[in-house]
């Protein structure tokens, strides 16, 4: 395990022993100024509609959907026949805890009848360089940032065009991503805001992880991992309701569901007192 491994894991103790879930936890992630933040969200919005854009966008997810096949030939997917009747898009919400579980959730989205998806990440994500800085710029990624205008406007239109083309939205509820941590977090209320604003369901999964008991370090820390994908009930905007009391009905429905996959997934109700099992694959060594 590495050092930066430790400190991310230290980093999610001490934010559940404080309660606070949705706490960034990442020690390397790249450090962006909030001018920088809108130039990044300038230059996406102003390269959709140019011809490169599209080649890229066609090249990353055709490579992203090979990737998923790849590294997830050992993933489980249960309950695909849930989604399989829709015959529409919605927000896709899942537990965040790995760079590449969004692939798992890709996979479980093709077994469902849909062939493309959209997922909607921080904007900081656009500025990574190499192999993963081409995929968050042009795999169907929706860049998200904490400026008005943008969340106001493009960022809206960007979401609801994906829906327009038939393509799921995942959106992460619990906003940052924990290392390997199995509990499903509160939720914040956003993918379920947009749920409610376009009248699409929520695809509602619950990702579990899977300690497959095969060292992944050489100093024995951490364990290799699978997962298996719980695809859950979808949830509907309830006709009767607003947007703003649909969007916390909906959003306590879904942790409702993800609680009770966890406890079905794990045999043990969900507690958040912390204790080494939270990460799926570690090895406390304390």
């Amino acid at each position: 395990m590495t050092n930066s491994q430790e400190a991310v894991i230290q980093n999610i103790k001490k934010s559940v022993n404080a309660e606070e879930f949705h706490n960034k936890v990442e020690v390397n992630d790249p450090i962006v100024s909030r001018e920088e933040i809108r130039t990044v969200l300038d230059e996406y919005v102003k390269e959709q509609p140019t011809i490169s854009y599209k080649f890229k966008l066609h090249l990353a997810t055709t490579l992203a959907n090979v990737i998923t096949i790849v590294v997830n030939r050992k993933t489980k997917i249960i309950g695909a026949e849930k989604i399989k009747k829709l015959n529409q898009p919605g927000i896709v919400t899942s537990n965040h805890f790995n760079p590449l579980e969004n692939t798992a959730i890709r996979k479980a989205l093709h077994k469902g009848g849909y062939h493309n998806m959209a997922i909607v990440s921080q904007a900081t994500n656009n500025r990574m360089s190499g192999v993963l800085g081409f995929f968050m710029n042009y795999a169907n990624v929706i860049p998200i940032a904490a400026v008005h205008e943008y969340m106001g406007s493009d960022f809206l239109e960007l979401v609801k065009h994906q829906l327009d083309e038939g393509n799921p939205v995942l959106i992460y509820p619990e906003q940052e991503m924990w290392f390997n941590y199995r509990k499903p977090r509160p939720p914040q209320r956003g993918a379920y805001y947009y749920a409610a604003k376009f009248n699409v369901p929520i695809i509602s999964c619950f990702t579990e992880i899977i300690d497959l008991g095969i060292p992944d370090s050489s100093d024995g820390h951490l364990n290799k991992v699978c997962y298996r994908v719980h695809v859950l009930d979808p949830i509907f905007p309830d006709p009767e309701l607003n947007v703003k009391e649909n969007s916390y009905a909906m959003m306590q429905k879904d942790y409702d569901q993800k609680k009770l996959a966890y406890e079905s997934a794990y045999n043990k109700p969900l507690s958040y007192d912390f204790e080494p099992d939270d990460i799926a694959g570690w090895h406390d060594q304390s």
